[in-house]
């Protein structure tokens, strides 16, 4: 298969893990409701105003949904590569008879790359002329990364966000679970939306900040905050100039 060329090496790791955590912003930069979410907040009582957002400012639910879920699944994965886990799925009857229990493991824990290494008799290779063939081309799923207690330990999620990636992820084809009969958000909901923004501005901008630093890329390649959108409804401001 020689899939896992991204672990071969602590700066390819690094690199892999940066150009990850960059489709990651993209995804979450293009999701309409982060950056409507105030503003919906903020018409809540009005349902002529939330609606008119709703049906003209927000893409379809299900293009939000597999933006944000796809976004937190790129992130936690960026942050298993960088401390040195694998992700792609592990090819039980390609390990020697006493490394076939990580494929079975991997249910339940990360693996470290060099469990794999020492299972393919790669322990003393070095630098990035090698590859693996017990990984498949498929890496771990979703529902896999936001559930099992010792992947989270690796990750850091908050058991907030978790919940919101959960739902969101369990009812990608449920119209309901994000817009209502009356075509309005619940405040709640809304907050939750929010947090996931400001995951993504604190904590994947910061952690990519490090790496692009770290490895040396010029300043152009920095992220920008995903800043809420103009309010449609924003009070108008009125100037009053005395007449002499």
């Amino acid at each position: 298969m020689n899939e896992g060329c991204c672990y071969t090496n602590l700066l390819h790791a690094q690199w892999v893990s940066l150009n990850i955590l960059t489709a990651a912003h993209r995804l979450a930069k293009e999701t309409s409701i982060l950056q409507y979410a105030d503003a919906l907040k903020e018409n809540l009582g009005d349902i002529k105003k939330s609606s008119e957002i709703t049906w003209n400012l927000l893409d379809m639910h299900i293009l939000d949904s597999i933006r944000i879920c796809t976004c937190f699944e790129n992130y936690m994965k960026a942050r298993l590569i960088e401390k040195r886990f694998i992700i792609h799925m592990i090819i039980k009857n390609q390990l020697p008879q006493a490394f076939k229990h990580l494929a079975n493991d991997q249910a339940s824990r990360p693996i470290k790359i060099n469990e794999i290494k020492n299972a393919e008799n790669l322990s003393r290779r070095r630098g990035n002329n090698y590859s693996f063939n017990s990984l498949k081309p498929n890496t771990l799923v979703l529902s896999k990364l936001l559930n099992e207690p010792s992947y989270i330990a690796e990750h850091k999620l908050n058991s907030s966000l978790l919940t919101t990636l959960n739902r969101i992820n369990k009812s990608r084809n449920a119209l309901h679970y994000l817009v209502g009969d009356s075509a309005s958000y619940s405040e709640s909901i809304l907050n939750e939306f929010i947090a996931l923004r400001d995951f993504v501005n604190r904590k994947l901008i910061s952690r990519h900040e490090f790496l692009r630093v770290k490895l040396g890329f010029p300043d152009v390649h920095k992220l920008q905050k995903i800043e809420p959108a103009p309010r449609p409804y924003a009070a108008k401001c009125t100037i009053f100039i005395p007449i002499p």
